[in-house]
């Protein structure tokens, strides 16, 4: 296998299982009560923009397979946040926004058939600003309650490790630049997260 198409797997991979502890915490304390809302507006934006960006734009293989998985990971996520909720009535207005999201992706898909590069780097342009801030709501609920409850340490040291892998896989293989600071953000947020779980653990 040629080492250009084999590093891209290594990272995507990383991406996809950071996400299976958080997975099992929010199973295993039957709750989400510790996370930000935005982090689930996030990931579902995230990786919905980045399956258009892979298709679109034609990345490697690697990030057309994992980044749909992805995508499935982050709607385990979604449900896990309305499935333990405890506010099933004041949870109306975030459930619309769900529903019409995904009516938005779905005439996204349409007008991507016959204009794929355009729409590939604008939704790469919005996938890279999205992860740039998706996570600036969790950090600051942290800081506030001054803990780090609910949150997986394991998914915030893999998604980590997966940003660092795939930025230096991105400048080796001269990907687009949203792909770089994407990463490049992603490794100044985990140095974040990895002095909060220190200060607040």
């Amino acid at each position: 296998m040629n080492l250009n198409s084999f590093f891209p797997w290594i990272a995507q991979v990383i991406f996809f299982v950071g996400l299976l502890p958080q997975i099992r915490l929010n199973y295993k304390l039957k709750s989400t009560k510790g996370l930000s809302d935005f982090l689930f507006i996030g990931y579902f934006l995230g990786y919905s923009f980045y399956t258009f960006y892979a298709y679109c734009l034609n990345l490697p293989l690697a990030h057309k397979i994992m980044v749909p998985l992805g995508l499935m990971a982050a709607l385990v996520l979604v449900f896990q946040r309305f499935y333990y909720s405890d506010n099933k009535n004041g949870d109306r207005k975030l459930k619309l926004f769900f529903v019409l999201v995904t009516m938005f992706f779905l005439g996204l898909l349409f007008l991507a058939i016959n204009n794929r590069e355009l729409i590939g780097h604008i939704s790469g342009w919005i996938m890279m600003l999205n992860w740039a801030i998706y996570q600036i709501p969790q950090i600051i609920k942290n800081y506030k309650n001054k803990a780090v409850k609910g949150l997986s340490f394991g998914l915030v040291s893999i998604i980590g490790l997966g940003n660092f892998t795939e930025f230096i896989v991105m400048l080796v293989l001269g990907m687009p630049i949203q792909s770089c600071l994407n990463n490049f953000n992603g490794i100044l947020t985990y140095i974040i997260y990895l002095f909060q779980f220190i200060k607040f653990k």
